[in-house]
């Protein structure tokens, strides 16, 4: 999925798991903050972080995740469960299959949106014809939404019609 399509998606009632992966960090925390205005569209401001779980998972134990996920929002009608790990694609095989394991229910979870943020360099997707097989096991659970490098022309454009917006 793309940038665009991800943008119209958050248009909708959103639910489900979510992969952002690529180069560009600025706009993977950009559409993360906006993921969160529209899933938290009716909820009061101040149940918000009751209700916007972040974990890092640095310690390779994914009990905490678990937990997360089977948790149900606290008066709201949906929760985020976010996770940055520093390093998912140094993960050993049993890591991943822990990983795997943990979040492979999240389709069925509608009150329940689960963002996994992969940092620039620590998720390599492999390329079209061979891709990396722990990526492709991830986007088998997760819907991919690839943030890749931007050229100047195109930067600048999102630059403008996001200051355009501000004002």
């Amino acid at each position: 999925m793309t940038e665009s399509e991800f943008r119209d998606l958050l248009k909708q009632n959103i639910s489900g798991g979510f992969l952002f992966y690529g180069e560009e960090d600025f706009l993977k925390n950009h559409y993360r903050r906006e993921l969160a205005k529209a899933v938290f569209a009716d909820c009061p401001p101040d149940l918000y972080d009751f209700n916007h779980i972040r974990l890092t998972l640095e310690d390779g134990d994914f009990s905490e995740l678990t937990t997360a996920l089977a948790t149900l929002p606290m008066m709201s009608q949906k929760k985020i469960v976010e996770v940055m790990p520093p390093n998912m694609g140094g993960w050993r095989e049993k890591e991943r299959k822990a990983f795997l394991d943990a979040i492979d229910g999240i389709a069925d979870s509608p009150d329940t949106v689960l963002l996994v943020i992969a940092p620039r360099g620590t998720l390599d997707p492999g390329t079209p014809k061979k891709p990396n097989p722990f990526f492709r096991a991830l986007t088998k659970i997760l819907t991919p939404v690839e943030f890749p490098y931007q050229t100047g022309v195109r930067l600048r454009r999102w630059v403008e019609r996001h200051f355009a917006q501000a004002e």
